[in-house]
């Protein structure tokens, strides 16, 4: 384990690697140290481990289990995305252990939903009540989230428009709009309210919301854009996109109000990909987005860029009539840029509601934002770095870097420190590495076994683990 500049003078990874070469000197030159058959049981016995009953799962039975998840997991993308709400049932139990017989070498034991021994004829159940219009129900989720004015005409406008659709769908034609401003002016704040209403009309499965990354979409309770349109980031921008199942198409034909959060990332290829998708999704090839009534684009663009693509801001074919000669992917950006253009509906917030208690931090971000700081903005940050020896990880700290260089160190302290604080057993994993030439250096084999996963390397050589540990699971699955 290298230092990095994240963990450079680490007294939790400096006593980890102390502890390690004192533990047993004597083992310190062989390849691996073999464990008696019942070591991990003793670890779950030790650390109370509600399977500590049961025995070590084989390879075998891991392998198996893991496809049973990733089954698992279809399912419940689909509940989460209101698959359910099409009239068509998403995989069942039953399904899923067909699945496993025909795939899977192994059968997993399916706990099955319990079903209701007394047999029943059809039934239909009715719900009467008068349901508010969009306008009123945004009323009163603007008075219930404490809305400020401009929050409120965003949310508004949406409402006003859905009304309009919902009394004639064929005239109304589509509300495109931009919801933007600093960060902490409260655009998480309006689709919350938003969420509220479409909850309190009983149809929350008309809303779809989403983020251009994993964490903008955690953040606002909702699914990354490339997982919801089932966008592939290695499939050619020039390629049709797939054929999509009739229950995923029923679910976005139903859809009033799509929400992509952080747009300040969204890229214009992205954006006309999404487009050509949402056209087959709800088979309308001749309207954006596949025509679905609201498409709402919040975020702010002083914020981070797209990775590896570029800005909507930004039009990179000055004339269209060259659009024959250049890139595909350019040409894509260029027509994900022409829709950008087609969001006329535009409300920029103003009014800081994170940082309204701290008025000098709020004067220091303004001043950042415009790129005025000064020295004494510079001090001020600098008197609020934190010495490295208070830094923990035992209560659920959590740290942000955009090198992956750092992220790995950091994760490995933080799994350290969380397991000594809590009494939990350090479990390293080294991963099996193949070397094409037979001789290596110490040093190469240490880099080696270092590297930590990223875009061109899925599996890190070396991973830490304690029962329990609070993770983050990122993992893009794109249904097809």
């Amino acid at each position: 384990m290298r230092d990095s500049d994240a963990t450079r003078d680490s007294p939790i990874l400096r006593s980890l690697i102390r502890d390690l070469c004192q533990e047993n000197p004597a083992e310190e030159g062989r390849p691996f140290v073999p464990r008696q058959e019942d070591f991990y049981q003793q670890i779950r016995r030790n650390q109370d481990s509600s399977l500590y009953q049961h025995p070590t799962l084989s390879g075998e039975d891991v392998r198996a289990a893991a496809k049973a998840q990733d089954m698992l997991h279809l399912r419940m993308l689909d509940e989460m995305e209101g698959g359910l709400q099409c009239g068509t049932t998403s995989t069942g139990n039953a399904d899923i252990d067909d699945l496993l017989v025909r795939h899977c070498d192994t059968e997993i034991p399916i706990p099955r939903q319990d079903e209701d021994p007394v047999i029943q004829g059809p039934r239909i159940f009715l719900d009467v009540d008068l349901t508010k219009s969009f306008v009123e129900m945004g009323h009163l989720a603007a008075s219930s989230y404490t809305l400020n004015d401009l929050q409120s005409m965003a949310l508004q406008l949406v409402c006003s428009f859905l009304d309009k659709y919902a009394a004639n769908p064929d005239s109304a034609g589509q509300h495109l709009q931009y919801i933007g401003g600093p960060g902490g002016t409260g655009k998480s704040r309006i689709v919350d309210a938003l969420r509220y209403v479409f909850a309190a009309r009983g149809q929350p499965h008309h809303l779809q919301i989403t983020g251009t990354s994993g964490s903008a979409a955690a953040q606002i309770g909702g699914t990354t854009l490339h997982s919801a349109c089932g966008l592939d980031t290695h499939r050619s921008h020039n390629t049709r996109p797939p054929a999509f199942s009739e229950a995923k198409k029923c679910m976005w034909k139903q859809k009033l109000v799509l929400v992509i959060d952080e747009v300040s990332m969204l890229g214009g290829a992205t954006l006309f990909n999404a487009s050509c998708h949402l056209q087959s999704l709800r088979d309308c090839l001749d309207k954006p987005f596949g025509g679905i009534p609201v498409v709402l684009l919040m975020g702010d663009f002083y914020q981070f860029a797209p990775v590896r693509e570029t800005s909507l801001l930004v039009d990179r074919i000055a004339d269209p009539a060259f659009a024959a000669s250049l890139g595909q992917a350019t040409v894509s950006h260029h027509r994900g840029y022409s829709l950008w253009l087609m969001f006329k509906t535009v409300v920029l917030l103003e009014e800081q509601v994170r940082a309204r208690d701290d008025p000098q931090l709020g004067a220091l971000l303004d001043r950042v934002r415009a790129g005025v700081q000064t020295q004494q903005d510079l001090d001020l940050l600098n008197t609020k770095l934190v010495d490295r020896s208070q830094i923990t990880f035992k209560d659920g700290l959590r740290a942000i870097t955009p090198l992956n260089r750092n992220r790995w160190s950091l994760n490995m302290e933080a799994v350290v420190d969380w397991a000594r604080f809590h009494k939990r057993h350090i479990s390293i994993f080294v991963s099996t590495h193949t070397w094409r030439r037979g001789t290596l250096s110490q040093n190469e084999i240490a880099r080696t076994i270092e590297q930590g996963d990223d875009s061109n390397c899925k599996v890190p050589g070396i991973f830490f683990y304690a029962q329990g540990m609070p993770v983050v699971v990122n993992k893009i699955y794109i249904p097809a």
